[in-house]
C-alpha cells in the first residue's frame, strides 16, 4: 500500500471520529451484561401467530466458601418477529443481554 492510500485512509477515519462521536459502539460494564447461553424459539401458546423466545443464563456466586452457588435464570418473552420478542425482553430486564456465548439455539 503506497503512503499516499494509507495517509487518505487514516484522513477517512479521523474524519469519521471527529464527525461523528457514536462512530464507535459505547462499552457497557460487565456488571450491566447478562450472558445468554441457551436461547429457544418457539410458537407462543396463546396466539399462533406470535413466536416466543426464551433465554437461559446460568450466573456462578461461587466463592471459595461456598462452592456451587449456581443461579439459573429464564426470561421469557413474545412478539410477531424474533426482534419484536427480544425486544419484550429487554424490556423485563435491567441488564444487556448478550449473546457472543450462546451454547445452544433450541428451535420448537
Amino acid at each position: 500500500m503506497s503512503k499516499k492510500t494509507l495517509l487518505m485512509f487514516l484522513a477517512i477515519i479521523v474524519i469519521m471520529l471527529a464527525v461523528n462521536k457514536k462512530f464507535f459502539p459505547k462499552g457497557h460494564e460487565i456488571e450491566n451484561v447478562d450472558t445468554v447461553q441457551v436461547i429457544g424459539f418457539d410458537k407462543c401458546k396463546e396466539d399462533c401467530s406470535k413466536i416466543e423466545v426464551t433465554f437461559i443464563s446460568k450466573l456462578d456466586r461461587s466463592t471459595s466458601e461456598t462452592a456451587g452457588n449456581v443461579i439459573v435464570k429464564t426470561i421469557s418473552g413474545s412478539g410477531h418477529t424474533a426482534f419484536e420478542a427480544q425486544r419484550n425482553i429487554r424490556a423485563k430486564t435491567n441488564k444487556r443481554s448478550f449473546l457472543g456465548y450462546i451454547d445452544y439455539v433450541l428451535i420448537g
